[in-house]
């Protein structure tokens, strides 16, 4: 039997959790369509590294909530105005095809015309309301992403870093400059009647024999939350980087790099186009082998700065 899963919570830890879940857990030649909401959230590729690709004070402002997911690709900002959808088989690379035909004609419903464009991202003229990512556990596949109906792009647009010379690849100028908001192109979209209609159109094209279930923290709580909101895995699990940081002294400017390694400050390098010699060793005693942190080196300097 075919299931269609819709996730009560709002909690992005748990959202992410139970689609592992449910991806583990799928049985044979089964076929699930998993939609959930979340919360403010910006949730970061298998790969990526927070401190480059987040605006990391900003999302503690503002309370956003930061998770690394399974799958590559980019970071993404998601509230409750974004539909994420996820679709779950076997590795059955087919019946892609039909999932995205699925989210083109659900458009297409609400008089919207979209397309795909390179390997991940659904169109609106030349603004992205969509993205994707996949990865697989066992031969088992998850194709996952957002639709954004009514997300604050402000937020958005505040809440990542992406690298500038990306931004120069792609010729364009800013974030807010990709991305739009359905409501954009249709002013009477919401994500209760998305919701319909992609089911609609999934039981269309993939089976009318679908369980619809309801999933939330008192019917079903997944074994890994626990594991999505370790700090370990959000912020430390990341390649190697040098995160830098200026001092500026009367006597000229003091330039600290620092390298992260899992988190961790393996090494301090330091320039300065000071003539007077700056005695920097307790600085090096002080930070290296303690975890990274970016605030804590800033009241760091900031103090050291006013000596």
């Amino acid at each position: 039997m075919n299931r269609i899963i819709i996730s009560e919570e709002n909690d992005p830890y748990y959202n992410l959790a139970l689609e592992e879940e449910l991806l583990e857990n799928l049985k044979g030649n089964e076929k699930i369509l998993y939609l959930w909401i979340n919360s403010p959230c910006v949730i970061i590729g298998r790969n990526q590294n927070p401190y480059l690709e987040c605006n990391l004070n900003f999302l503690k402002e503002k309370n956003i909530e930061l998770l690394r997911r399974k799958s590559g690709g980019g970071a993404v900002y998601q509230d409750l105005g974004n539909l994420n959808y996820t679709f779950i088989n076997n590795t059955d690379l087919e019946i892609s095809q039909k999932y995205q035909e699925i989210l083109i004609e659900s458009l297409k419903e609400k008089h919207i015309d979209s397309f795909f464009s390179g390997r991940n991202d659904i169109l609106i003229k030349d603004k992205k309301i969509s993205g994707q990512a996949f990865y697989e556990i066992n031969n088992k596949m998850c194709l996952h992403g957002t639709l954004l109906v009514n997300v604050d792009l402000d937020n958005l647009v505040n809440s990542l870093k992406p690298s500038y010379s990306k931004l120069i690849s792609k010729g364009i100028s800013s974030i807010k400059s990709r991305v739009g908001n359905l409501k954009d192109f249709n002013k009477s979209i919401n994500i209760k009647e998305l919701k319909e209609i992609l089911i609609t159109k999934y039981k269309k094209k993939i089976s009318e024999d679908v369980n619809i279930e309801y999933y939330n923290k008192k019917i079903f709580f997944p074994k890994y939350y626990r594991e999505y909101k370790k700090e370990e895995w959000n912020l430390e699990n990341c390649p190697e980087f040098i995160f830098e940081k200026e001092i500026i002294y009367e006597e000229g400017i003091l330039k600290i790099s620092f390298k992260i390694s899992n988190g961790i400050i393996k090494d301090i390098i330091f320039s300065s186009d000071s003539l007077k010699k700056l005695n920097l060793i307790f600085l090096r005693e002080k930070l290296i082998n303690k975890k990274f942190s970016e605030n804590e080196i800033k009241i760091f300097l900031d103090d050291l700065r006013s000596e």
